[in-house]
């Protein structure tokens, strides 16, 4: 399942940067998990790429605080949910090798986000 952003109002992330939904792809695994992935874009994002723990910061605000709160009702939450963050839109699963991109994995567990080391 994909959801386009539908021009959602950018995202302000703790860093001061800021980030606007591009898709939200929705993935149930054979083990019967459901991982989700939040695909972001930000132009300034190949800028501020070297800056680990801001970077950190702002992926681990997405999951937190805009991705569990925004879940509709009625809506199973996933097991595992993936943040992205481009340069610029793309095509998931096709190589863009003038895009930066970057990414991190959370366990959903307890409402709470719980990053995961790939």
């Amino acid at each position: 399942m994909a959801q386009e952003g539908d021009g959602e109002a950018e995202v302000a992330l703790p860093s001061g940067a800021s980030a606007a939904l591009q898709e939200i792809l929705v993935e149930e695994r054979d083990s019967g998990q459901r991982l989700m992935r939040m695909r972001y874009v930000d132009p300034a994002i190949t800028a501020r790429a070297e800056d680990l723990e801001q970077l950190s910061a702002d992926m681990d605000y997405l999951c937190q605080e805009v991705a569990l709160p925004g879940f509709p009702a009625g809506t199973a939450r996933p097991d595992r949910l993936v943040i992205s963050i481009g340069s610029e839109p793309s095509v998931f699963g096709v190589a863009h090798p003038g895009i930066t991109q970057v990414f991190e994995a959370y366990r959903i567990e307890d409402d709470r986000c719980i990053w995961e080391a790939f």
